[in-house]
């Protein structure tokens, strides 16, 4: 979905109706990563090594807050694929 104004985000309601609100807060909370990661000058949306840089980041913040989510090991063996997704 292409956002017409780009000081919106916009979430797939598709993804809001059909995860827990676990996995949709470990998602916020994994897009909030590249928010921080472009708002310090370290995400370059134009270079994909500074993008599969941020995806691994975000995917390990979520492996490492699971926990936090109540979201257990399968959880995080899916986030520990999705990081060797972006090596």
């Amino acid at each position: 979905m292409k956002a017409p104004n780009s000081g919106n985000i916009y979430v797939n309601p598709d993804f809001l109706a059909n995860n827990t609100p676990a996995i949709i807060g470990s998602a916020i909370g994994h897009e909030l990563v590249h928010v921080d990661h472009y708002l310090r000058g370290l995400l370059d949306r134009s270079d994909i090594d500074s993008v599969n840089g941020s995806e691994r980041a975000a995917y390990h913040w979520q492996r490492a807050t699971a926990h936090l989510f109540g979201l257990g090991a399968r959880f995080k063996e899916k986030m520990s694929a999705k990081i060797d997704e972006y090596q």
